[in-house]
């Protein structure tokens, strides 16, 4: 999560809300059309997505976009352990490729019908075994006081999550004084670490359910301790990821003033807008501090997680 939404950078991103993403071919299931879909328990898969694979130099675009090198110097970086990432849509973390495959999306010709995303059955995605989401936190990039408030923090977005939707998470609290920093054992869902960077506005950034193990982290930076957001709150949306929502108010019915020039493709809309919705940024007097699951959250995230 990010608290700066003035930033002149163009935002972009797969984030939360309870906008969800169904990556698909023309013949998959999907049924969208107007804005309204018929939403069934079939329509929905764990299935891991793949990526298609496209050379800088062999990216269509329209007439009047930014070339690839301009449209990456409008983002912010950060270096995670030896890999170089662009902080997009606020807290989404991309490193180049995939970068260049959310500036395909984002810039690719309207009548194009190639998809950059897919899932094998063209289903919406959602986390896999979600009753059994296990993380650890790496103890030792922690201070001791940081940890123990951690630790309650996530404690508690994960029980607000699970009273809403099928959903439950399990703290493998046994390793987390045994790992290293940039360890992420198979053992655990994804794992929550704390990231050094001097960027302010980040807060926190998690992951969706199609990216592959070593990207499975929730990571923590200085800044959330010391901000005014509530921190439970934070991580609910941060969680709200994981479970793979997009943010909302890159909706047509938020303020104007909100960040929203992201795509929209592969997306379908469970619900009605939310101004409240715990995947809103606090933005044109819409959004919260305090980043609460409202009823409207409740029944969308219920939709997919039964």
């Amino acid at each position: 999560m990010k608290t700066n939404l003035n930033k002149k950078a163009r935002v972009y991103s797969y984030s939360m809300a309870l906008l969800l993403f169904t990556l698909g071919c023309g013949s998959g299931t999907e049924s969208q059309e107007n804005g309204e879909s018929q939403i069934t328990q079939s329509d929905f898969s764990s299935d891991a997505v793949a990526f298609e694979e496209y050379a800088p130099d062999t990216i269509g675009i329209s007439d009047g976009f930014l070339d690839f090198e301009s449209y990456k110097s409008q983002f912010d970086t950060v270096g995670i352990d030896g890999t170089v990432y662009y902080i997009v849509e606020g807290d989404l973390l991309l490193d180049d490729k995939e970068l260049h495959q959310q500036f395909y999306r984002v810039n690719k010709p309207q009548d194009s019908q190639k998809l950059v995303g897919i899932t094998r059955n063209g289903n919406i995605l959602r986390i896999e075994d979600p009753t059994d989401i296990k993380y650890a936190i790496i103890k030792k990039s922690f201070s001791s006081s940081e940890y123990e408030k951690l630790v309650v923090y996530l404690k508690d977005a994960t029980d607000d999550w699970s009273r809403v939707c099928n959903v439950a998470f399990n703290h493998v609290s046994r390793l987390d004084a045994t790992l290293e920093v940039d360890d992420n054992p198979e053992e655990v869902t994804f794992i929550v670490r704390k990231m050094r960077t001097s960027k302010r506005g980040l807060l926190a950034s998690a992951f969706f359910p199609y990216d592959p193990k070593p990207e499975r982290r929730m990571l923590i930076t200085p800044a959330f301790f010391q901000t005014s957001f509530e921190k439970t709150g934070i991580l609910r949306h941060e969680i709200g990821h994981i479970l793979g929502f997009r943010h909302e108010h890159i909706r047509s019915g938020a303020p104007a003033i909100c960040p929203k020039n992201e795509s929209v493709d592969h997306t379908i809309e469970l619900t009605d807008y939310d101004p409240q919705s715990v995947m809103h940024y606090f933005c044109g007097d819409a959004g919260t501090r305090e980043l609460k699951l409202t009823k409207i959250d409740s029944i969308g995230a219920s939709l997919v997680y039964r």
